[in-house]
């Protein structure tokens, strides 16, 4: 009920705030402009007339605007520190100037006075706004000219006064007639105090004449706020006022002029908002106890004699009888039935000062004890919130006369004590162990509520009391305030008790703060410690003198697979590990345990129950009590079976990398016995074809020799430059179209004749898949296959070779089968590494570089395939190459295209761009039968110049390496005159991306070299036919 009587009477409140009609009167009859505005938005909710018509703004447009669209000047930040002091109540009052600007753009100067307002829970703010401009025209007009000052002064709507230095009056404008009650002609030559009297509003003191302080200062001055006018009549007028000098041409103060108005109706709407904002503030500030708000009545002397009840609420109604309707507007001392106001002076003395002021006293007309609380809204006024404590005083007193032994256990208890009222929370009574332990006296505590001293809110410490009436709850842990500050951490014992018909609360209270931080600062240890526990990949364990484990971390329990550790504790090693590894820790921990020495990184073999083994580097020391006595070990362990396999792969690899180096040195001093061994031959037989005697067939066997010897050289140099392309990744892969019978027929041509001169059967096994299409790189699969087939021929002493192909699946399987003569199965898992034949027996007695099967393995993987080898020593190999199938559709009509290798048959002159004399002459003794041309030059230089000067030029076979100009950049400079111009390149670069190099500089084909017949030939007649 108390609760819907104060929604009553705050909605009553609301409604004579935002709908009085004096309130309504003011905002919309005034002759100054009003604004109102929100406190979260700033957008205008109320302009009056006068300012809507000053501003030119319609009032559709003034409701979207807020005052920083009118104040040009101001920012928001600005803006915010003009307001600060209403929202931080030093001031309930802003006054300023500024310039608005209407809406024609034109600016106008103002004097802005704002307060705000508080509405239920919105704020709002309302703005008084006076135009000054006339003031400040009037100033500016005053130190020009004194006609045109007197014109202004006496024609300006302020008040305006004038006076010399010594500060007697020298003007008066009619306005300033009115104010004073004296006439200008009256006035004149007296001194300003005679006629414009102004005292302090709240203190009643004289305020100091504003002539001597703009004389003193220089400048102008506002005077402050709260000043009051005595006219010579004795009526009292609330001005607004300001002082300036008045300054000649030469910068002398020669007067002062002052310049104020009546404020009496706008001090009357402020004190009417006031008293709105007051009683919406305090009237339901607590409805537990009963409320008034009061103003101060005086008598015709001005003399104050009693106090006016303006409103109440429920409880007042309740407690005291009386109600409302009769209450308010009512008199004191007719109220209640005294001849002088109660409690008149405690109640003025606040009124007056603004001070708040608490007592307990006994109202003897109704026979009742209160405890009082009064504070004053504003000047004049006062409001009192009180409470029955009749009940209460006769429980006491009951208490104090029934039970004296009560009354010394409580109050002279060592434990803190107190009682509450269980329904408001209000503190009934404390014990001077409180009063020693809150800091505040016994008479001060009963004052209070428990919400002064409980930091809960006023809401949960009634839920924790109705815990403690219902029987739920006697035991608490609250934070208490102390009187210096301070908060302690307290526990609190409650039981609900009934006195004189009253329920309260008995408690006791110990201070509990130090043993809490003690209790915390043991629990953030075991928090730091299980986080370390928890979050370390370790295992960590804890073991008593018995070996068993009491507690472990969550790695341990991962570790095991259990899911709680308490399915893990009170378990030894012998529970987990074998019976071996568990006994040597068991001998470890006893060794702990009978000497103190901690072990320390020790790495040991686990044994699993399964028997697998794992690493683990561990450290255990002694478990001891706060005593010091050792009552258990506790011990780290870490996994180290990674880092063990990581040691002796790296170990391997270093066994590895030794052997490499061991192979490659091998291997170079093989390639030293291979290249010389050929070279031997082409030197030595080079040399017996000098002798003229030499018959004609001899002549023929060793120049044979020396083409074999010279082409055995290649194929080595060959090898080593294949395997270090693929070694760089310099290698490429180029698909193109691969017709299986002509793979083998080739193969088997180049193949057969070597066969047959060891006597060895060379058999082809294709299948019925001869004709099939298919993309690859030719090259690569060719040189696969071939190496297969020479390895092949040359390990086969008797027997056969058999070559064929099968597609399975979407692979294609080539075979190259032998009946040589195997190899063992400590060598077979490594004949594809790079070097090793030179290590092994087959390099003694077969030769070779040892990088043929390597190339072959390396070329087979490029293409998305392997290859592999099956054996039986004396009986032979069978090696295989599995590539991917891609099948492509046979064109029956397609005819076997032969290179044509015949000499050209027409004339034509082909430059020769080499600067190495040898090379020369190969080539011209090659094209020395055929009716071409050949002219030479040496360098790059002279290639570019002939052939931009020659057009008869029709091919230029050019040297890839030159002096100066090489020829990549010749034949870029060629092509700028000569685009049609045949280029082809002749090189010893012979890896694959020198191909890719030479075309990306305009060469339109490659030779490389050594350069055969053949080559040149088939060139000479893809350009000139």
């Amino acid at each position: 009920m108390a609760q819907e009587n104060a929604k009553r009477s705050k909605k009553s409140i609301d409604s004579q705030i935002l709908s009085a009609d004096f309130l309504q009167r003011i905002l919309r009859e005034s002759v100054n402009e009003i604004y109102v505005f929100e406190d979260e938005t700033w957008r205008f909710v109320f302009v009056n007339e006068v300012a809507r018509m000053n501003l030119g703004f319609s009032e559709g447009e003034l409701a979207q605007m807020t005052p920083l669209d009118i104040k040009p000047e101001l920012t928001e930040e600005m803006f915010r520190e003009i307001l600060a002091p209403l929202y931080n109540g030093t001031k309930k009052k802003v006054v300023f100037e500024t310039v608005l600007l209407r809406k024609n753009k034109s600016k106008y100067p103002v004097e802005v006075h704002l307060q705000m307002i508080q509405s239920g829970k919105k704020k709002f703010f309302v703005a008084l706004i006076l135009d000054i401009t006339e003031r400040r025209n009037a100033e500016k007009a005053l130190r020009k000219n004194e006609q045109r000052f007197l014109a202004a002064l006496y024609s300006i709507g302020d008040a305006v006064i004038t006076a010399d230095t010594e500060g007697r009056i020298t003007h008066m404008n009619p306005v300033a007639e009115k104010l004073t009650g004296y006439e200008e002609s009256e006035a004149k030559g007296k001194v300003l105090d005679e006629v414009f009297c102004i005292v302090n509003e709240l203190t009643g003191l004289t305020a100091e004449n504003p002539v001597n302080r703009v004389l003193r200062e220089g400048k102008v001055i506002g005077l402050a706020n709260h000043t009051v006018l005595i006219s010579k009549g004795g009526q009292q007028i609330p001005i607004a006022d300001s002082g300036a000098p008045i300054i000649d041409e030469e910068g002398k103060i020669t007067g002062v002029v002052l310049v104020f108005r009546d404020q009496s109706v706008e001090r009357k709407w402020q004190r009417e908002i006031s008293e709105s904002e007051a009683r919406f503030r305090g009237l339901f500030e607590s409805s537990a106890a009963g409320i008034a708000l009061h103003r101060i009545v005086y008598d015709a002397e001005g003399n104050p004699v009693d106090y006016e009840i303006l409103d109440v609420n429920h409880q007042f109604e309740k407690i005291l009888g009386i109600p409302k309707e009769k209450a308010v507007g009512q008199k004191a001392t007719l109220l209640y039935g005294t001849a002088q106001p109660p409690y008149f002076e405690q109640y003025l003395s606040v009124a007056m000062s603004g001070s708040s002021l608490s007592f307990e006293t006994y109202f003897e007309p109704m026979q009742k004890h209160f405890f009082i609380t009064v504070f004053s809204p504003e000047r004049e006024k006062f409001a009192t919130t009180f409470i029955d404590i009749t009940p209460l005083k006769n429980a006491i007193r009951q208490i104090e006369k029934s039970s004296r032994q009560f009354s010394k256990m409580f109050y002279e208890h060592s434990a803190v004590k107190m009682i509450l009222e269980a329904e408001t929370g209000r503190i009934l009574d404390v014990n001077h162990a409180a009063e020693k332990f809150y800091g505040w006296k016994c008479e001060q505590m009963r004052s209070m509520k428990i919400s002064d001293i409980n930091t809960l809110s006023p809401e949960e410490i009634q839920l924790e009391i109705e815990k403690v009436r219902t029987g739920k709850q006697n035991y608490f842990e609250f934070r208490h305030r102390l009187a210096d500050g301070s908060v302690r951490d307290v526990e609190v014992y409650s039981t609900a008790l009934e006195m004189d018909g009253k329920e309260v609360l008995y408690s006791i209270i110990h201070d509990v703060t130090e043993k809490r931080r003690a209790l915390e600062s043991v629990l953030y240890e075991q928090y730091l410690l299980n986080s370390l526990m928890d979050t370390t990949p370790d295992l960590i364990y804890f073991k008593d003198n018995e070996s068993r484990l009491i507690r472990v971390n969550k790695a341990v329990l991962n570790r095991f697979g259990f899911r709680h550790e308490s399915e893990i504790l009170g378990k030894t090693d012998f529970d987990l590990f074998s019976q071996e590894y568990a006994l040597q820790t068991f001998n470890d921990e006893r060794r702990i345990l009978e000497t103190g020495s901690p072990i320390i990184g020790l790495e040991e073999k686990v044994i699993w129950p399964d028997g697998h083994i794992t690493w683990a580097s561990t450290s255990k020391l002694p478990l001891k009590d706060a005593k010091g006595n050792i009552i258990g070990t506790f011990g780290i362990s870490r996994d180290i079976t990674e880092w063990k396999k990581i040691i002796e792969e790296l170990s391997k690899a270093k066994e590895k990398a030794e052997e490499s180096d061991r192979l490659k040195t091998s291997f170079l001093q093989n390639i030293s016995h291979e290249v010389r061994t050929p070279m031997n031959a082409i030197m030595g037989f080079s040399e017996l074809l000098l002798n003229e005697n030499l018959l004609p067939g001899k002549r023929k066997e060793y120049i044979n020799i020396i083409c074999q010897s010279g082409t055995n050289l290649l194929n080595i140099i060959e090898d080593v430059l294949k395997i270090s392309s693929i070694e760089t990744g310099q290698e490429k892969v180029k698909l193109e179209e691969c017709r299986l019978s002509e793979l083998i027929s080739v193969l088997e041509l180049q193949f057969r004749r070597k066969a047959e001169q060891k006597n060895l059967d060379f058999i082809t096994d294709y299948g019925p898949d001869e004709e099939i299409l298919f993309l690859t790189d030719k090259t690569k699969l060719t040189q696969i296959l071939a190496n297969l087939l020479n390895n092949a021929l040359k390990f086969t002493h008797k027997g056969f070779v058999r070559f064929g192909c099968r597609v399975e699946n979407n692979f294609l399987r080539f075979f190259v089968e032998d009946s040589g003569i195997g190899i063992s199965a400590e060598h077979i898992d490594r004949i594809f590494e790079r070097f090793y034949q030179v290590e092994s027996y087959l390099s003694r007695d077969f030769g070779g570089t040892g990088l043929g099967l390597s190339i072959c393995r390396a070329y087979a993987e490029m293409l998305g395939g392997s290859v592999w080898a099956e054996s039986t020593p004396g009986k032979g190999s069978v090696f295989h190459v599995m590539i991917p199938y891609q099948h492509q559709e046979v064109n029956l009509k397609e005819q076997n295209m032969e290179k044509n290798t015949a000499p050209p048959a027409g004339s034509a002159l082909v430059l020769l761009v080499e600067d190495d004399e040898y090379n020369y002459v190969l080539v011209r003794e090659m094209l020395s039968k055929t009716s071409l041309t050949l002219h030479r030059v040496s360098t790059g230089e002279e290639a570019v110049e002939i052939c931009r000067k020659d057009r008869n030029v029709r091919l230029v076979l050019m040297d890839i390496k030159l002096p100066g100009m090489d020829g990549y950049e010749a034949t870029r400079m060629i092509r700028k005159t000569r685009t049609d111009l045949p280029i082809v390149a002749l090189t010893a670069y012979a890896m694959p991306e020198d191909e890719e190099k030479v075309r990306l500089a305009g060469c339109s084909d490659y030779l490389s070299k050594p350069l055969s017949r053949e080559q040149l030939f088939s060139v000479l007649q893809k350009y000139l036919g």
